[in-house]
């Protein structure tokens, strides 16, 4: 099979499916069958929220837009990460050869990975609170209470713990496909 270049799209395509071996035509056909349902998730998601926001505007409180909007962000990011992550595990496309003697240097890359990405949820959410106090209650950004930091809290800390056993299992699984292989030479 071919081997396709890389450039700078591809290395951010590498980044979001989470693939460290090389992108060949397989990978390259997996990848685009899982951006297309991807979007067409994404989406059907997009209409549906939003229809159901505009049926159910007037009864809503004040106060809860704002806890509406991050959990609609929420839903929506962590269902795409999590089909993606999902369909990427499903096709294999995120294999790679580790010996059993590699299990706490990439155990460590993990969770140091992991801890970095919900340091990134949780800025991204305390930034989408402070835009939706501006919009929504005429505040200053920094104008937070303590619901509006709990939320971006419990999902850096879900995050976190969700990303943390998911990579932990994907790295025993590696392991146990490399040692199934070498026993099979």
């Amino acid at each position: 099979m071919n081997e396709v270049k890389d450039n700078l799209w591809l290395k951010i395509i590498r980044k979001f499916y989470k693939i460290e071996g090389p992108i060949d035509e397989y990978t390259e056909k997996e990848i685009n069958r899982i951006g297309n349902n991807t979007l067409i998730f994404s989406s059907a998601y997009i209409v549906i929220s939003n229809v159901l926001l505009v049926i159910f505007y007037p009864r809503i409180n004040g106060n809860l837009v704002q806890l509406l909007i991050l959990l609609n962000m929420t839903i929506y990011v962590g269902g795409i990460e999590y089909y993606v992550s999902h369909a990427v595990e499903k096709a294999r496309l995120n294999f790679i050869t580790i010996e059993p003697n590699q299990f706490e240097e990439y155990e460590k890359k993990a969770k140091l990975t992991s801890l970095k990405f919900s340091i990134y949820y949780f800025i991204f959410f305390i930034i989408l609170v402070g835009i939706m106090n501006i919009i929504t209650f005429k505040k200053s950004f920094f104008d937070f209470n303590l619901s509006n930091i709990l939320s971006p809290v419990a999902v850096s800390i879900g995050y976190y713990f969700g990303d943390r056993r998911k990579k932990i299992k994907l790295i025993k699984q590696n392991i146990a496909r490399t040692v199934a292989m070498e026993e099979e030479d």
